[in-house]
């Protein structure tokens, strides 16, 4: 609603991707889908999130990543993206910690945050 241009960057397949956020009834709510198949290396390599954002049109630095794993964390940051950290399986550490703007206990904390 706030104009923000979003994409979903998984390293899950595209198709796959597309059809789980279609489920969950969110897809328009996306600009952009990259899935893992559309990138020659995965995370933590920055090159999702770089395509990501050049499908978007916007610039690497301006960029938010929120993600759920230490490879999400890494990748956005070698993007040279802010990154938000909503553990989901594995728990927040001191390097996931300290390479993050904020981590979060849940996804909904993230509107009070932004």
């Amino acid at each position: 609603s706030k104009g923000i241009p979003m994409a979903v960057a998984s390293s899950t397949g595209t198709q796959k991707t597309v059809a789980h956020l279609d489920h969950a009834g969110i897809l328009e709510y996306f600009d952009a889908v990259v899935g893992g198949d559309m990138v020659e290396l995965g995370k933590p390599n920055p090159h999702i999130f770089w395509k990501a954002a050049d499908l978007l049109g916007v610039p690497y630095g301006g960029c938010l990543v929120v993600g759920d794993t230490p490879a999400d964390v890494k990748a956005g940051t070698a993007a040279g993206m802010q990154v938000l950290l909503i553990p989901d399986q594995v728990p927040a550490n001191a390097e996931t910690t300290a390479l993050s703007l904020a981590v979060l206990p849940q996804i909904d904390r993230m509107l009070e945050l932004l």
